[in-house]
C-alpha cells in the first residue's frame, strides 16, 4: 500500500502491475522520481545511487561531493539564482534532482556549509550540455554581486578607502576566506587595471585524486565575479579577459580586468 499511494495510484492497479498487467502513467513515474529525489531520466537511464536514497536523509549530499568539502555553498545559491530567474525554479529543482540532490539543501541559512568543487565543476558541465552558453556562465559569475552585496561579502567591504586598496584588499584579505580551492596572487596593479594569476590548491587536488581543480566553465565563472568587484564600489562591471588558462593547455591561469571611473 506504501508503494502503491507513492506511485499514486490504488492497491488493485498495483496488484495488476506486478503482474504485468496495468502499465504505470508518467504521472506516477514523476511521483516515484520525486520521493526518490531523482529524475525520470534518472530511472530510464539507470543512473541511480540507490546507497544514498536508502542510507541518506535527503538533505544529505552524495558521498562524491563530500570529501575535500572546501568550497563554501554561497557560490552556488549564487548560480541557483541566476538559473531560476533565465530558466525558472522547476527547471532549477529538476537539475539538482538529476544529481540525487534536494534542493532545500541549499539555502541562505547555510550558504557557509560546505561542499567539494567537483559539484561546480559538474554542474557547470551539465548547464553547458542544457544551452547555457559561455556568456551565461560568465553572467553567473557576476550575478554574485546581487546574491552578495547585501549579505556576508557585502558587509566586509572596507568603506571610505580609494577603488585600488579596496580591490587590494578584494585578494590579500577576502579571497582566501571565501575560496580555499584556489590562491589568488595580485601580480599587477596599476590605476585601474590589473593583473591576476590563479592557482590551484594542491592538496585539495590531490585529496580529490585530480590532476587539476575545476575546468574552463569552472574559470569562466571566476572570470564574471572578479569582474563584479568594481560594482560594490559603485562602479560598473569591470573588462576582463584570459591571459592565459591551464584548461587551454597553458602552465597556469591568469586574468586581466580594468574597470572604468
Amino acid at each position: 500500500d506504501t508503494t502503491a499511494s507513492v506511485l499514486k495510484i490504488s492497491h488493485e492497479q498495483f496488484q495488476h502491475f506486478l503482474k504485468q498487467k496495468f502499465d504505470l502513467p508518467l504521472s506516477s513515474l514523476e511521483n516515484l522520481a520525486k520521493e526518490c529525489n531523482v529524475t525520470i531520466d534518472n530511472i530510464f537511464k539507470e543512473q541511480i545511487d540507490f546507497q544514498q536514497i536508502e542510507g541518506q536523509p535527503n538533505s544529505s549530499l552524495p558521498v562524491r561531493y563530500k570529501k575535500a568539502a572546501k568550497s563554501k555553498r554561497r557560490t552556488l545559491l549564487n548560480i541557483f539564482d541566476y538559473i531560476s530567474n533565465k530558466r525558472g525554479p522547476h527547471y532549477l529543482h529538476y537539475i539538482l534532482r538529476s544529481f540525487q540532490i534536494d534542493p532545500d539543501t541549499f539555502t541562505k541559512a547555510n550558504e557557509d556549509e560546505t561542499i567539494n568543487h567537483l559539484f561546480l565543476t559538474d554542474l557547470l558541465s551539465r548547464l553547458h550540455l542544457d544551452g547555457f552558453n559561455e556568456q551565461d556562465i560568465l553572467l553567473m559569475g557576476q550575478n554574485s554581486y546581487n546574491t552578495n552585496k547585501n549579505g556576508k561579502l557585502g558587509q566586509l567591504i572596507p568603506v571610505g578607502k580609494s577603488p585600488k586598496a579596496t580591490i587590494e584588499y578584494f585578494f590579500d584579505y577576502l579571497a582566501p576566506l571565501f575560496d580555499l580551492n584556489y590562491s589568488y596572487q595580485l601580480m599587477k596593479s596599476k590605476h585601474s587595471h590589473y593583473q591576476v594569476k590563479i592557482v590551484q590548491n594542491e592538496d585539495i587536488a590531490h585529496q580529490l585524486k585530480l590532476n587539476s581543480l575545476g575546468s574552463r566553465l569552472v574559470d569562466i565563472t571566476k572570470l564574471g565575479v572578479i569582474s563584479s568587484f568594481p560594482q560594490y564600489l559603485g562602479l560598473g562591471p569591470a573588462r576582463a579577459q584570459f591571459i592565459r588558462s591551464f584548461h587551454d593547455g597553458d602552465a597556469s591561469t591568469e586574468l586581466s580586468f580594468q574597470y572604468l571611473q
